[in-house]
């Protein structure tokens, strides 16, 4: 029964680790693929604008606060442990509070736009494009923010796969 067990541990780190590469390398090439493109339609002025609202939207990211790993600990601790009803409220705790910072920067969002125009010195023209490539990439950000949480659900329950494939 142990050999049993070792091996279907195994067996999971092997999946989860093979559905995490290819899930980077998909990643990486995505991207790669996508530069050109974005560059040829929007232009090289047009991508400057669109790789700021990437950068500011990754730092928006730091709003997790570290959350994320705290419940990917005790999702997977309470699963180990089969309390559905506690990995039940860390859910529901985690998707009111994404839900919460989501909505708030979300609402807040709109009245640093002319600001962050100015401060990234875009030119007068392409005002209107920047204000809604900023609006556009956090609206996007706010809805993928409140519903990381599920993704958190996956990774605590050892779920690289679909993790992945999301």
């Amino acid at each position: 029964m142990r050999l049993t067990r070792e091996r279907s541990l195994s067996q999971k780190i092997t999946k989860n680790t093979i559905f995490n590469i290819v899930g980077r390398i998909w990643g990486v090439l995505t991207i790669l693929f996508l530069i050109p493109y974005i560059i040829r339609y929007v232009g090289t002025k047009g991508y400057g604008i669109w790789a700021i609202a990437g950068a500011l939207v990754s730092y928006f990211g730091l709003l997790d606060f570290g959350l994320s790993e705290a419940f990917v600990k005790y999702i997977s601790e309470f699963y180990a442990k089969k309390d559905y009803m506690k990995i039940n409220k860390i859910i529901a705790s985690g998707f009111i509070f994404y839900f919460i910072t989501g909505v708030t920067v979300m609402s807040l969002f709109p009245f640093f736009i002319p600001f962050l125009i100015k401060w990234f010195h875009i030119p007068r023209d392409l005002y209107q494009e920047a204000w809604l490539v900023f609006l556009i990439s956090f609206f996007t950000f706010v809805i993928s923010y409140i519903l990381s949480c599920f993704r958190v659900i996956q990774i605590g329950l050892q779920r690289m796969d679909i993790t992945n494939k999301i």
